[in-house]
């Protein structure tokens, strides 16, 4: 169920990142709350489009910068990084082993991204919405 659930995610992202206007449309119709008030429509998308596009460029970067192969990667070495720097900056109390904050799932980012990327862009470019 772990590796589904990252594996959706990872989709998502591929569709996202194929055709961010689609990925939109998508949510804004199963999600229609979420849809922003208080302006017209076309504001409505651009903020939208914004919001979504620095998330988007947050997980590109995440994506090359371990390594561009697999979505969700993570290396540890990274985390124990992030915890010594939080500990400065005393945004946290103590260290932490970041070992514990890696899923232990044997090749879990392999299986994570076991699915055919191709097919999640066309899918995104035809934009069923």
């Amino acid at each position: 169920m772990v590796v589904a659930m990252a594996r959706g995610a990872a989709k998502a992202t591929v569709f996202a990142l194929a055709n961010p206007d689609c990925a939109r449309k998508l949510h804004w119709a199963h999600y229609p709350s979420t849809k922003p008030t208080g302006a017209d429509e076309a504001t409505a998308i651009k903020w939208d489009m914004n919001n979504q596009q620095a998330q988007l460029d947050s997980l590109s970067d995440g994506y090359k910068l371990n390594g561009g192969k697999l979505w969700g990667n993570i290396d540890a070495a990274a985390f124990d990084r992030l915890i010594a720097f939080m500990v400065a900056a005393k945004q946290i109390d103590k260290t932490m082993p970041a070992k514990g904050m890696v899923v232990g799932i044997p090749d879990f980012f392999t299986k994570v991204n076991a699915f055919d990327v191709k097919a999640i862009e066309d899918s995104a470019k035809a934009c069923k919405a």
